[in-house]
């Protein structure tokens, strides 16, 4: 048994309860905290751990666990209400989960035009925010109510723990390629409550959409919250929202991303509990639309999180070309790359992304 497969069997799933045949010593829960960490799902670990009596010396990880998570929310939450209060129409995406967790930072999408983007941004630097760094698609900004103390003003490799780290995007992308156009998702808006806080989101199924192709553009990594994410969703929604995803999947032509995430997690869900959990597998065969030819959903690592194939993520682009938005997004990589201190940035962040081991 891979330490992946023990860690699912231990968590459990929404379809199967949690399967621990013994209790795990220190090394072994150690070791799975690890993992559950590089997946990104370190506090849901801990989380179940309680309950089975096995958290022991993990429980100041598990405090600061859910201390991170609240204070990322307030930071969230914090920001949609300034941005609301000076009209500026925006979603907190790739955040909200149906469990905690602890998000690396907070993406904020600006929904108007580019000069809206950057007079909100101006805005925010003037009232309690301050600069860190910025992209062709987003700036990032720090709440200072984290004390200018604390402030990782690296761009790369920075971000301290997240919790008062934003990225405030124009586009759904990365560099200069947008790869969701987000004027098709502005009907996807809606509100959330946290922990008490408020603040405006995606719907489940457009976020989920956009989380499973950002794993594999630009991060490459399936990482376990993709898969709990996934199951998750799956065992909460209804027919109309399971209809709403594949609405969003084939209009945004996110098929091939969204197939491939979804193959994996039935693996790894049978490999775990010994069956694929039927909305999951008529999701997959819908997409599919009756074609039996898969996706090469590579898995050429023993333990999670699971590097795409560099076909996959070519074929995952390829299927955007006939959007005008994504090709001319495309084209100005292009442009952009003949610039040669900008073309080493970008074969250097390639490298990098092709060998780490997590996000």
């Amino acid at each position: 048994m891979t330490l992946t497969v023990e860690l699912l069997r231990t968590i459990g799933s929404p379809f199967a309860s949690a399967d621990v045949q013994a209790p795990v010593d220190e090394e072994q829960a150690s070791a799975l905290h690890a993992l559950a960490f590089r997946n990104k799902i370190g506090l849901l670990y801990l989380q179940t751990l309680p309950a089975q009596g096995r958290l022991g010396p993990l429980a100041a990880e598990y405090d600061k666990g859910l201390n991170r998570y609240a204070e990322s929310v307030v930071t969230a939450a914090k920001l949609s209400q300034k941005l609301d209060s000076v009209g500026v129409e925006h979603v907190v995406f790739k955040f909200v989960k149906p469990y905690p967790h602890t998000p690396s930072d907070v993406d904020v999408l600006l929904l108007g035009s580019d000069a809206e983007h950057k007079e909100a941004t101006e805005m925010l630097l003037s009232d309690g925010y301050y600069w860190i760094a910025e992209s062709p698609c987003q700036v990032v900004v720090y709440d200072l109510r984290g004390g200018y103390d604390t402030i990782d003003r690296r761009a790369e490799g920075g971000k301290g723990e997240g919790m008062y780290y934003i990225d405030l995007y124009n586009e759904v992308g990365a560099s200069h390629i947008t790869y969701v156009d987000k004027a098709r998702l502005r009907e996807y808006e809606t509100r959330v409550t946290l922990d008490g806080q408020q603040f405006r989101t995606f719907t489940p199924e457009a976020d989920l959409a956009i989380v499973l192709i950002h794993s594999i553009f630009p991060e490459q990594l399936y990482t376990l919250a993709e898969y709990y994410l996934t199951l998750h969703y799956l065992a909460e929604a209804g027919e109309r929202e399971v209809s709403s995803l594949i609405n969003i999947v084939k209009e945004n032509r996110l098929g091939l991303s969204t197939r491939v995430s979804l193959e994996i997690t039935a693996a790894l869900h049978e490999s775990a509990h010994g069956f694929i959990p039927e909305p999951l597998r008529d999701l997959i065969g819908e997409l599919k639309g009756g074609s039996s030819k898969s996706m090469p959903a590579t898995r050429d690592q023993s333990e999670a999180p699971y590097r795409h194939s560099m076909i996959t993520l070519v074929r995952v682009l390829l299927e955007k070309l006939p959007e005008r938005k994504f090709t001319a997004s495309a084209l100005r990589q292009v442009v952009a790359m003949l610039n040669p201190a900008f073309a080493k940035r970008m074969f250097d962040e390639l490298i990098m992304r092709r060998t780490r081991e997590t996000y």
